[in-house]
C-alpha cells in the first residue's frame, strides 16, 4: 500500500530493537538507546511517529513524524478525531476524561478517513506529538 503522498524524504531512520518484526503503519516510540525504536503499546508512550516499513531486529525502519501517513486502526474511529497509540501500536481515538489525569496521553495525528473495524488503515495527518491531561 503506497503512502497517500510521496513524503519519504521526511522519514527518519531508526534501528528496530524489538525481536519481533515491525508491523508497517503502526506507532513507534523511542528505544532503550539512542537511534533505536520499538512498538508503542499505550497512549502514555511518547510516540516517535509511524513506521513505514517492516524492519526486523537490527534493521533500520523509516519513521514518519509529520505530514500524511496510513495508520492501522485499533477499532471503529470517526474521521476528524485526534489519535493516540494503543495496544500493538494501533490508533485509538483520543478521549478526554474531564478530570486531571496524572499519566499524560499523547496525541499525534488527526484521522482524515474513518475506520469501520480493527485492522482498517486510515489516512492521518500527523504532527509532533504533545501531551494531554
Amino acid at each position: 500500500m503506497p503512502a497517500p503522498y510521496d513524503t519519504s524524504s521526511d522519514d527518519l531512520s531508526f534501528e528496530w530493537e524489538n525481536a519481533t518484526q515491525a508491523n508497517q503503519y503502526r506507532a513507534v516510540k523511542p528505544g532503550t538507546t539512542s537511534d533505536k525504536c520499538d512498538l508503542a503499546t499505550a497512549n502514555t508512550d511518547v510516540p516517535l511517529g509511524i513506521i513505514q516499513n517492516n524492519p526486523k531486529l537490527g534493521q533500520h525502519g523509516a519513521v514518519r513524524q509529520t505530514k500524511l501517513s496510513y495508520w492501522e486502526a485499533g477499532g471503529v474511529i470517526s474521521a476528524g478525531v485526534g489519535l493516540v497509540p494503543t495496544t500493538g501500536g494501533k490508533a485509538a481515538a483520543y478521549s478526554h476524561a474531564g478530570a486531571y489525569n496524572a499519566s499524560a496521553t499523547y496525541t499525534m495525528a488527526t484521522a482524515l478517513s474513518a475506520s469501520a473495524a480493527d485492522g482498517d488503515y486510515m489516512t492521518v495527518d500527523m504532527w509532533r506529538s504533545h501531551a494531554n491531561d
